[in-house]
C-alpha cells in the first residue's frame, strides 16, 4: 500500500496522458490519486490506473470512455480536432469546473 506522504504527497494521475489527450485534461473516469514515484517515475501505471478505474466507474462506464479516446485519435488524425486545446476550450473548461 502506498502513502501519499513526504516530499512530493499525492499526485492526480491520468490514464491518457493528459498533454495527448487534452480534451480528457479534467475527466474523473480518465484520472486517480497516484504517488510521485507511480505517476512520474513509473509513467502512471497505466494498467494498475485502469485497474483502479474500471474498479470505480465499472467496466461499461470505462468502455465509453476508451471508445472516446480512439474518437479523439481518429479526429485529431484527420485534422478535425487541433492537437492542443484553444483558449475558448480552456476558458469554458474553467467556468464549468468552478460552477460544479
Amino acid at each position: 500500500v502506498r502513502t501519499f506522504g513526504g516530499t512530493f504527497g499525492a499526485h492526480c494521475g491520468h490514464l491518457f496522458p493528459k498533454f495527448r489527450y487534452w480534451l480528457h485534461r479534467w475527466d474523473l473516469r480518465n484520472a486517480g490519486p497516484q504517488c510521485y514515484d507511480c505517476n512520474v517515475n513509473q509513467e502512471g501505471q497505466q494498467i494498475r490506473m485502469f485497474s483502479y478505474l474500471e474498479k470505480v466507474y465499472g467496466h461499461e462506464t470505462m468502455a465509453e470512455l476508451m471508445q472516446e479516446i480512439d474518437d479523439f485519435d481518429l479526429k485529431r488524425k484527420a485534422g478535425i480536432i487541433k492537437s492542443k486545446p484553444d483558449v475558448f476550450f480552456v476558458e469554458s473548461e474553467i467556468k464549468r469546473l468552478k460552477s460544479n
